[in-house]
């Protein structure tokens, strides 16, 4: 069965370059493609789930060094090119050889040379694309999380510059587009969140029903012919948590050095200082973390919650309400439930945390499960737990009740129906 992944659309969050602008926040070597802007801009949302394959081979065909060679085609005509190379249809909607294929097909007037690069050991996959994305210039397609889930790196910090002499380096940040439907537009993330965090690199494509790529972490190159070890910072998963006080100092302190660097784009903001809301605390299950909100609620970023490191921010199109009151979220589920003309509810527990269930856009999106007794409409008693967004959406929970509905027999009287 293909998998299909929906969330809830963010857009724009600003990277390197003469398209969003990010310079280096780390010592070291600062690689952001492409070198020079696009027409139409990038990033390019998929125009459907199942397009985010041709999503970004759009963004690598209209995105060559040549600038002469650049040229935009529709994701519909790509997305059939793919289909036509893909060699396990029936799993993936785009899959690496029907992505290799496509950006090498004569009638897609191709621009470079590409491989499917896949192996069980994420390290070695790593350090050949970043070497050759430092040689080559080239976006590079890749799949992260353990279904597919296609998207553009575009970007990265290391401490030194992968070299053909380089054995080891480390990766600081890495910066990615996100073209499926809803999820971020572009977020910088962190060596270590991106080799350890479930939604990128810390876990491979997942599906034993692949023969090719099950168990595998893959991206679309051209190997070069050398290799490089990668590291990344430790990632904090246990010990004490740093107090709220400490986290801001920390967070204040990133922000002085992100300001040292040019930023362009929606961030330029941050090339002054920017109020933020009060960091929250999120409890992952595993771990925790914090999630600090910028005043104007737009920018959001991730913290880790023992050291007080930087982990990933990003970009939304709107304001992204953080709704942390108990109350407040009950009110949210007893207004919504007047709709179904319960009789009576009665609230038991309420928990805020990451749950992966309930979560829209990864860790930027933790929610509420609240457990309740309800009386239905038909006077049946009801043990219900709904899922509640931490910006008061109902997720969760209403899809078991029956809806009732009114219909006009004759003047003056009404008949409730119920539905199932």
């Amino acid at each position: 069965m293909k998998t299909k992944i929906s969330n809830t659309l963010i857009i724009l969050l600003a990277a390197v370059g003469v398209i969003l602008g990010f310079s280096v926040i780390c010592q070291g070597y600062s690689k952001i493609l492409p070198n020079s802007p696009c027409t139409p801009a990038l990033p390019y949302a998929a125009e459907a789930d199942h397009l985010s394959g041709a999503a970004c081979v759009q963004m690598v065909l209209n995105s060559c060094p040549s600038l002469t060679n650049r040229h935009y085609n529709s994701q519909t005509d790509i997305y059939a090119r793919i289909q036509g190379h893909n060699i396990e249809p029936t799993i993936w909607f785009s899959d690496p050889r029907g992505i290799k294929d496509t950006l090498m097909d004569p009638i897609l007037l191709p621009c470079g040379n590409w491989s499917v690069h896949a192996h069980t050991n994420k390290t070695q996959v790593l350090g050949d694309m970043l070497y050759y994305m430092k040689i080559m210039n080239y976006l590079t397609p890749v799949n992260i999380g353990s279904s597919e889930h296609w998207v553009i790196v575009m970007g990265y910090h290391t401490d030194v510059e992968p070299l053909n002499t380089t054995t080891t380096l480390t990766l600081m940040n890495i910066f990615i587009y996100d073209p499926l439907p809803g999820n971020p537009a572009a977020l910088m993330i962190s060596g270590a969140t991106w080799l350890t965090d479930s939604n990128y690199w810390g876990v491979p494509y997942t599906n034993p029903a692949s023969t090719n790529w099950n168990n595998k972490y893959i991206a679309v190159i051209e190997p070069p012919t050398m290799s490089i070890g990668i590291r990344a910072p430790k990632l904090m998963r246990e010990g004490p948590i740093l107090p709220l006080a400490e986290l801001k100092k920390r967070f204040q302190q990133w922000q002085r050095e992100l300001r040292t660097t040019e930023v362009a784009g929606p961030l330029e903001i941050l090339n002054k200082p920017q109020p933020i809301g009060d960091p929250i605390l999120v409890d992952a299950g595993r771990y925790k973390y914090y999630i600090v909100p910028f005043e104007n609620r737009q920018i959001v970023a991730i913290f880790n919650a023992y050291d007080g490191s930087f982990e990933e921010i990003g970009y939304f199109n709107q304001a992204m309400p953080f709704i942390v009151d108990r109350d407040a979220i009950q009110k949210r589920v007893s207004e919504a439930l007047k709709a179904f003309r319960v009789k009576s509810v009665k609230f038991a527990a309420a928990e805020f945390k990451y749950f992966e269930d309930l979560a829209t856009n990864g860790r930027y999106s933790p929610a509420w499960k609240v457990n309740a007794a309800v009386t239905d409409v038909a006077g049946k008693k009801l043990q219900l737990t709904f899922g509640v967004s931490s910006a008061g959406k109902i997720l969760q929970g209403l899809e078991t009740l029956r809806v009732t509905e009114i219909i006009k027999r004759k003047p003056q009287r009404y008949i409730i129906k119920q539905r199932q």
